[in-house]
C-alpha cells in the first residue's frame, strides 16, 4: 500500500459518515409529520379522558369544598354562641306605680307620668322598654326621669 493510498481510506471514511448522517437526516424529516400524526391520534382518547377526570374532579372538589366550608362555619358558630345569660331580675310591678297599667293607652300613661317620683319613672322605663316599648311613653318617661334628677 503506497503512501497515496493509505490517506485516501480516512477521507474515504469521513465522506461516507457523512453520506450516511445526511440520508438519515433526510429521513427523519421525511416520516416525522407522519410519526406525529400518529402519536396525536393514539394519544387523543387519552387525552380526552384526562380531560372529562380533570373537570368531574374539579366539580366534585368544589362540591366537597363548599359542603365542608359550611359544615366548619356551623361548628364555628355554635362554638361561638354565648352561654345563656341568666333571666334579668323581674322589674318591680308596674301596676303598683300607675293601676291597670297594660289596659291604658299610651296617652293615658302619658297623662299619669308627671304625678310619679324618680323611682317610679325608672319603674316604669324598665316595664315599657321589656314589654310594647312605645316611644312617646318611653320619650315622656325619660324626659321627666332626666328633669328630676337634676
Amino acid at each position: 500500500m503506497t503512501a497515496s493510498e493509505g490517506s485516501k481510506k480516512p477521507r474515504e471514511g469521513v465522506e461516507g459518515l457523512v453520506e450516511a448522517f445526511t440520508g438519515l437526516a433526510e429521513a427523519v424529516v421525511e416520516v416525522l409529520p407522519s410519526l406525529a400524526e400518529e402519536t396525536q391520534r393514539r394519544l387523543a382518547p387519552h387525552l380526552a379522558q384526562a380531560k372529562m377526570l380533570g373537570q368531574l374532579t374539579v366539580t366534585f372538589g368544589s362540591y366537597e369544598l363548599r359542603r365542608r366550608a359550611k359544615a366548619f362555619v356551623d361548628a364555628m358558630g355554635a362554638e361561638e354562641t354565648p352561654e345563656t345569660q341568666p333571666e334579668p331580675e323581674p322589674a318591680p310591678k308596674v301596676d303598683s306605680v300607675i293601676s291597670n297599667y297594660d289596659t291604658l293607652t299610651a296617652a293615658a300613661i302619658v297623662a299619669a307620668l308627671g304625678d310619679l317620683t324618680a323611682e317610679q319613672l325608672d319603674i316604669v322605663i324598665a316595664y315599657e322598654q321589656e314589654h310594647r316599648n312605645r316611644t312617646t311613653v318611653l320619650h315622656r318617661a325619660t324626659q321627666l326621669r332626666k328633669a328630676k334628677a337634676g
